[in-house]
């Protein structure tokens, strides 16, 4: 009798889940061992600790005390570069020439900064100081303007040459302070600046944590593991030719089983199960009986 050779073979899915539910208990040794390795693995080459998160300092309470001048120049002196003395008396308010003396008056020990911006395209700038509270930062910017317009008076004068009139000698102020706007009480803190959004900015994403990757690398060589378990148990149940069911032979032959003569082993496994269930029908029976 020929074989019937087979030119495909087909595949079932029922049967491939029964294959994995024959063999589960080898493709769960599979992936312990693969978690064991794992664990191998990480034990000779820990995960790198985490750098600690920089955080940035609270950000302090004080109060900014602004006022408004103008700077002005005498008639005689149209070409004067008034924008770069807004900028130069600027510079000068934030030094410690103008700031100390104002500190000291004031007891200021934690705080107590000026400073000063001109506004662009025009002869004024704007001048403020900070403090802890809101009368000390406006006292302090009314000492501040004070000392901004003294220097002014002192370092702006110049004296006339002697002429034919008369008037050789005379002082003569080339620049003045003008106050637009006095130093006002501020009534809420400086706000906390809000951090510039840089869009080009590409950022490394920050490293995972060790437990992180150490919960990883376990789950990764457990699904490795299910993995090659499952796609070895089901590749050796098609690639085995053993016919070992009725099943096989009818696949095989192409003919009808017409009859099984099982082997001792099986024919005891079968007759106790029969008898234990033979067994539990006669106590079914019983309490039939018994609750009727």
């Amino acid at each position: 009798m020929e074989n019937k050779e087979h030119d495909y073979m087909e595949i079932d899915l029922a049967e491939i889940f029964r294959i994995l539910v024959n063999n589960a208990r080898n493709i769960f040794v599979v992936a312990a061992c693969c978690m064991l390795l794992a664990t191998v693995y990480l034990m000779a080459n820990p995960p790198a600790p985490q750098a600690p998160e920089k955080k940035e300092p609270p950000w302090p309470v004080y109060y900014r005390s602004t006022a408004t001048l103008r700077i002005k120049a005498a008639s005689n002196m149209a070409n004067f570069n008034l924008a770069q003395k807004c900028a130069t008396y600027a510079n000068l308010l934030g030094s410690d020439a103008f700031c100390s003396p104002i500190r000291e008056q004031l007891k200021i020990t934690s705080r107590g900064k000026g400073g000063g911006a001109p506004i662009k395209d025009t002869e004024m700038m704007t001048i403020s100081f900070d403090a802890d509270k809101p009368e000390m930062a406006q006292k302090g910017n009314e000492l501040l303007v004070q000392s901004l317009r003294n220097y002014i008076a002192r370092t702006e004068q110049i004296e006339l040459p002697y002429t034919a009139g008369g008037n050789g000698g005379t002082l003569f102020q080339r620049v003045e302070c003008e106050i637009i706007n006095p130093p006002n009480l501020p009534t809420s803190p400086v706000p906390k600046p809000k951090p510039k959004e840089d869009k080009n900015d590409n950022k490394k994403p920050a490293p995972p944590s060790p437990e992180t990757t150490r919960n990883r690398t376990l789950a990764v060589s457990a699904f490795l593991g299910i993995l090659l378990g499952s796609g070895y148990a089901v590749m050796y149940a098609l690639m085995n030719r053993k016919i070992t069911t009725a099943q096989d032979v009818e696949d095989y032959l192409g003919l009808p089983v017409l009859g099984v003569i099982p082997d001792e082993a099986s024919l005891q496994e079968a007759l106790a199960r029969q008898e234990k269930k033979s067994v539990w029908q006669r106590v079914r029976n019983i309490l039939l009986k018994w609750n009727t």
